[in-house]
């Protein structure tokens, strides 16, 4: 049974990753610094769970060593662009040094794991509307400190798989969303404002445009990307399903409205803001050649449904997310 060690495993991603991996009967290490997502019951006749900051390069070599992965996930990063605007140190610190940490300790420990960087389309920058999606042969321009940390991080990857000979590939997806998500993102933390009787606040005009991809979709892909994917070589994973973040809004607000879940009416859902600072106006990739290569069908006409089935779990958890947004005031961010 081959050994995966997942990093940022009790994350939103990750943990939905993790469920694939039971479903597959992987043997597994989750090493996270938090536990948000991962309470739920799980199998864990397979699963080891360590709480630990990837930056302890020491705990990190020390369960490298005595686990010997044979495919290591990487998920761990610190993720949302707004928070990386005021932090920009703390994210290139965080999404860099875990990777070399990791390679680190592979190198140290003469090991030969598959290595699988989990990448974001922010890397390559942004497109107008009318401009072709980005494909593998796009350069990398990434136009804030989220995206430029995670740009870095991929370039280590690159160098330390080129130079020490380990095998690794990596993922880029689009937007993703989905049960479990942490509510300083754009759609949770849209149902749950909704919710409770708040508008949703939209920066500029509300036409940026995002890929939208379910995140068991994506997770399906990473682990095709594992299973077919070539050494050294990138794979795009996406839906194809664009929207703007103001027809987003609409969704979820007909949807909430339709079901008499929030007071809120057609003329005071949404609160215009004004814009963030290095705001991409849209992202899109052409997944074709990495569907084929990793055979992956896409079925672009679930998005409906996949949104409402995550509405209604924001709906069922309302009272837990809604402590968590009052505790770390996301209620409270744009007044």
């Amino acid at each position: 049974m081959k050994k995966y060690l997942v990093t940022g495993g009790a994350g939103f991603i990750g943990s939905h990753f993790i469920e694939l991996l039971q479903e597959k009967k992987k043997d597994i290490l989750i090493i996270d610094k938090n536990n948000f997502s991962l309470k739920k019951k799980y199998n864990y006749k397979n699963l080891n769970f360590h709480k630990i900051n990837l930056l302890n390069f020491n705990k990190v070599n020390f369960l490298v060593k005595k686990y010997k992965p044979d495919v290591i996930v990487n998920f761990a990063a610190e993720s949302h662009v707004d928070r990386s605007l005021s932090k920009p140190n703390f994210f290139l610190e965080n999404n860099t040094s875990i990777v070399i940490n990791l390679f680190n300790s592979i190198i140290f420990n003469k090991l030969k794991p598959r290595f699988v960087q989990i990448s974001t389309d922010e890397v390559f920058g942004a497109l107008t509307k009318k401009q072709k999606s980005f494909n593998l042969n796009s350069p990398y321009l990434p136009s804030n400190p989220y995206s430029i940390s995670k740009a870095a991080s991929d370039f280590y990857v690159n160098y330390f798989s080129k130079t020490f000979s380990i095998n690794s590939v990596t993922t880029i997806c689009s937007n993703n969303f989905g049960e479990r998500q942490y509510p300083e993102k754009f759609i949770p933390l849209s149902i749950l404002s909704l919710l409770s009787n708040k508008p949703i606040t939209l920066y500029g005009n509300g036409e940026n445009i995002r890929d939208w991809i379910y995140v068991k979709d994506h997770c399906l892909g990473i682990y095709n990307a594992i299973k077919y994917g070539n050494n050294l070589e990138k794979y795009l994973i996406g839906s194809q399903n664009e929207y703007s973040n103001l027809e987003i809004s609409k969704l979820i607000f007909s949807y909430l409205k339709n079901k008499s879940f929030t007071k809120l009416n057609k003329k005071n859902f949404i609160k215009f803001i004004k814009d963030r600072p290095s705001h991409d106006f849209r992202y899109s990739l052409d997944t074709r050649a990495s569907n084929k290569l990793l055979k992956l069908k896409p079925n672009k006409s679930n998005f409906n449904n996949y949104l409402y089935n995550t509405i209604d779990y924001y709906i069922n958890n309302y009272e837990r997310y809604k402590k968590l947004m009052i505790k770390d005031k996301w209620f409270k961010r744009y007044e």
